[in-house]
């Protein structure tokens, strides 16, 4: 963190943007339809996050590391979009996964 010379307080190394309006209409964008307007700088602090990502577990806890690298990379609505993301990922694996196995039980 660095100190603002005009206002004295402690200024943020890495700028979050601010999110708009969802648009639950648009299927074309996900980013666009979540609201998440700077997408360029969006996915520039996503390559930034993971670059160097260490995590010493038997020096720190992992997952408070790890939570507070997220919270100073991402803003809210940008931590809901990539659990979004993940979750229907990973429901979707899963009915993947089933229907190949119903169909190699012959079912």
């Amino acid at each position: 963190m660095s100190k603002d010379f005009f206002k004295r307080k402690e200024a943020s190394e890495i700028e979050v943007s601010k999110c708009g309006d969802f648009d639950t209409s648009n299927f074309d964008n996900d980013l666009t339809a979540c609201g998440i307007i700077d997408q360029e700088g969006f996915q520039k602090r996503h390559v930034k996050f993971f670059e160097n990502f260490v995590v010493d577990s038997s020096q720190e806890n992992p997952v408070a590391t790890v939570t507070k690298k997220i919270q100073k990379y991402f803003s809210p609505r940008e931590v809901a979009f990539i659990m979004a993301k993940d979750l229907l990922q990973a429901a979707y694996n899963e009915s993947f996964n089933q229907l190949l196995k119903k169909e190699a039980n012959g079912k």
